[in-house]
């Protein structure tokens, strides 16, 4: 049987009031009882979109969905989503009980049928008392809006006064560091060389880089006194917008709220006595019971707030980071700790993480983000073996890159010939791409037995391992190696055919040529 898709995110933006795009055209799905990692660097989205899916975001663009339920409007407490944070968030003045049963003092379960009074005849009157009310106020905003939106087209008519100004009216401060940066990496690329900066001002040998940065710069800064202005006016439009939302669903919210007072009950003392128990055997904090977060590790810590999102009986989990302030021994056990939990409750959990390597061991299904964009979705098996392109091969573990020639749905290197067993290669069908060979599946052979023949520049003894560089034209290549080797040896390198992966090569570095 095919797994339901739960969590559907299509065509998802999130895009700031200064401009700043954090997530652009995301589409995924996740499905029910999966561990899903978003797994990228600082700043590539992967934290905006978990606060999207826990409502602590607005979208900007596309929808959210949990069980064919559009949730974009929804508040958190309506979510059927608990959130783990990164600094566990827990109230320092109680202790891992009361931490733990917080959450279920306000939550209502369903009464038993018999009890359940007829308010049928009541609830129609009220809710065409709540109608009344929330189409005069939304007439009332509706006419705001109109006023707003003419006073924001007369203010954003000044951009046009420059032509300099019109181009980059929607620029704002981090979206202008993002283009000097491009800028600073164009000209590092032309020039071939690793410490180059732009030109603060012009010299006869400034590039075509280094004019486009200080008139960029120019314009940006003195047209900074109109942003202001239109930055002031969005943020009124956006409140004024924000609670025509809230009076659109105001009579919704109080049918549901009504309905709760007449067919819910709170949970008894009785009942959360039992869930806590039962929750604090789960995640292993017996014993810790009256003891304050103060007095607990950082691991243990992080199972009270793991139980605290766990007890109130959400459908999904999501994870923010939640073990990048443990030390490596505690961080390893809390994540065998995650992956039994998910496997004995089967919650769907939503993982955000920085680390490949908790990623790969932990997630059924990782989405690999840069830049606020998905590079990958695909098993921790997919993702590391058959990346589908460079940046990916490079961010998940190490991975050694050469240039291959690529002809009749076969990769030449050093007049080699290997079987392409990229589909996505074959489509592309470039003349140049990249063989992608992992340190570990490099072995070291006599040097007339290899596929290249290489100097040993360095040896690393890792424990259970020894990490090797080798020169080989100019390129250092990583090898991983049980087998000790000693410095300055010119040695082969050859590797399974098996092994050998292919992506296109990026066409900046193609075009480089």
């Amino acid at each position: 049987m095919a797994k339901q898709n739960y969590i559907e995110l299509k065509n998802v933006a999130k895009t700031y009031t200064d401009g700043f795009t954090a997530v652009s055209n995301i589409n995924l799905t996740i499905e029910k009882g999966s561990f899903v990692t978003l797994l990228g660097p600082s700043g590539c989205g992967k934290t905006t979109i978990l606060k999207m899916l826990g409502g602590f975001e607005t979208v900007t663009d596309g929808t959210i969905k949990v069980n064919d339920l559009i949730i974009n409007d929804l508040p958190p407490n309506r979510r059927p989503i608990s959130t783990v944070f990164q600094d566990y968030a827990l109230f320092p003045n109680l202790t891992v009980t009361e931490n733990i049963k917080f959450g279920l003092k306000l939550m209502r379960v369903p009464l038993e049928k018999g009890k359940i009074k007829d308010f049928s005849g009541e609830i129609i009157k009220l809710k065409r008392e709540w109608k009344n009310k929330a189409d005069k106020e939304i007439e009332g905003l509706q006419g705001d809006v109109g006023k707003i939106n003419k006073k924001l087209l007369r203010i954003q008519s000044k951009y046009d006064r420059k032509p300099e100004w019109a181009a980059i009216k929607n620029l704002r401060w981090a979206n202008y560091e993002n283009k000097v940066l491009q800028l600073e990496e164009a000209k590092r690329n032309k020039l071939k060389n690793g410490e180059i900066y732009l030109d603060e001002k012009l010299t006869p040998n400034s590039t075509k880089f280094d004019k486009d940065y200080i008139a960029l710069k120019k314009a940006f800064l003195s047209k900074q006194h109109i942003d202001k202005e239109v930055d002031i006016i969005k943020r009124k439009l956006s409140d004024k917008i924000g609670w025509i939302s809230y009076w659109q669903n105001y009579t919704d919210l109080q049918v549901e709220n009504y309905e709760k007072k007449y067919t819910t009950r709170p949970i008894s003392k009785k009942e959360i006595k039992a869930r806590v128990k039962d929750i604090i055997e789960k995640v292993g904090l017996t014993g810790k019971e009256n003891k304050f977060p103060s007095d607990l590790s950082g691991g243990m810590q992080q199972r009270v707030a793991l139980a605290r999102s766990i007890v109130i009986e959400p459908e999904i989990i999501l994870l923010d980071e939640p073990l990048s302030a443990l030390d490596a021994k505690v961080r390893h056990q809390m994540q065998l700790e995650l992956k039994r939990l998910h496997k004995e409750l089967g919650l769907t959990f939503v993982l955000v993480t920085h680390d490949q390597e908790e990623a790969l061991s932990l997630s059924t299904k990782v989405v690999v983000m840069s830049d606020g964009k998905i590079q990958q979705i695909g098993t921790p098996n997919e993702v590391y073996d058959t990346p589908t392109n460079k940046w990916v091969a490079n961010f998940i573990g190490k991975a050694n890159f050469f240039d291959a020639k690529f002809a009749n749905n076969k990769l030449i290197f050093e007049g080699i010939k290997f079987n392409n067993t990229s589909a996505a290669l074959a489509k592309q069908n470039p003349s140049e791409a990249l063989l992608i060979v992992r340190p570990e599946d490099i072995n070291i052979v006599a040097p007339t037995k290899g596929f290249i023949k290489g100097k040993i520049a360095e040896v690393i003894y890792k424990g259970l391992m020894y990490e090797v560089r080798c020169e080989w034209n100019d390129q250092e290549i990583q090898i991983e190696t049980t087998s000790q080797i000693e410095k300055g040896k010119i040695v082969g390198l050859t590797w399974a055919l098996d092994d050998t992966y292919a992506v296109a090569k990026p066409k900046e570095e193609a075009n480089a040529k």
